[in-house]
């Protein structure tokens, strides 16, 4: 079955589909016969362990005779479960109006899964940040804001320092910088 050429080793097909014939009765008389009778019967992990081979040298062997591989995806990650299918359930205009700590308590699930779920099936929510604080912070004119420093937007929106300079970074809004010097003893 496998044989040394060379100071490497490889597979001797004619050899490994003759054994398995004489293993299983069969009388297949080309690899790629053996293959398209096989695989459609049989799933690929079970092929490879029958012909002691990769399942990754099987996916070789298929591109090389063409053969279309079946069931590329599959399994949990694919089909939705019930969370899923629960929250596929819910109107997009209700999703809407509600958070993402509301659907998660809603399904019963963690927020950070709900997200990823909303964000997957692309799916309306009410975003948190545009509820309160962004909102008193965009409500300021650019006039008005133009001559605040950064503590009194804070103090005035009730957010703190890593919020605003999120805010700053995402709508690029123009305040008045605070130059700090120390004093000279001269």
């Amino acid at each position: 079955m496998y044989r040394n050429h060379g100071g490497g080793t490889y597979i001797d097909w004619p050899e490994l589909i003759s054994g398995y014939n004489r293993m299983y009765g069969t009388e297949f008389t080309s690899e790629k016969e053996m293959y398209r009778k096989l695989y459609p019967k049989i799933t690929l992990s079970k092929l490879s362990k029958v012909l002691g081979v990769s399942k990754q040298t099987l996916y070789v062997r298929f591109d090389l005779y063409g053969i279309p591989r079946q069931h590329k995806r599959g399994g949990c990650n694919n089909s939705p479960g019930p969370k899923t299918k629960a929250l596929l359930a819910v109107p997009k205009s209700e999703l809407a109006k509600m958070t993402v700590l509301q659907i998660a308590a809603m399904l019963e699930i963690s927020p950070s899964h709900c997200f990823i779920m909303l964000k997957r099936y692309g799916l309306p929510h009410l975003r948190r940040e545009r509820d309160g604080k962004e909102k008193i912070y965009l409500g300021i004119p650019d006039d008005e804001l133009a001559k605040m420093t950064k503590d009194q937007i804070i103090q005035r929106c009730g957010a703190s320092e890593s919020t605003f300079i999120r805010w700053q970074y995402k709508h690029k809004r123009i305040y008045r910088k605070l130059k700090v010097g120390r004093k000279r003893n001269c």
